[in-house]
């Protein structure tokens, strides 16, 4: 069976194939089973837009911090600038690490 993209590509392949109407309407519980193991569309533009923000942040926090090290050689880097500069290269990673295929 054909697993589809979203739920728009198969509305138009159940109204145009005959063949693909006849084993819904025939065998609806197998056609379901089928369909439903296919992956959805992952929209790659949100994704692209998160890992830019948080490329942002973690960018903000090394240039702040080093711009504290050579500004204020006698004090150190600010807590919350290292806090959430570890927070979003951990993010990054979690989001940019391939998760395992079962297939």
């Amino acid at each position: 069976m054909r697993k589809f993209k979203n739920i728009e590509v198969l509305k138009n392949q159940i109204e145009t194939n005959q063949n693909l109407k006849d084993i819904l309407l025939n065998n609806s519980n197998e056609f379901i089973a089928q369909t439903a193991t296919a992956k959805p569309l992952i929209d790659k533009t949100v994704f692209k837009l998160i890992i830019f923000i948080i490329g942002a942040v973690l960018i903000f926090c090394l240039v702040a911090g080093t711009f504290f090290i050579f500004k204020y050689t006698d004090s150190e880097v600010p807590t919350f600038l290292v806090t959430i500069g570890s927070t979003s290269l951990g993010a990054l990673v979690g989001l940019l690490t391939p998760t395992p295929q079962n297939e």
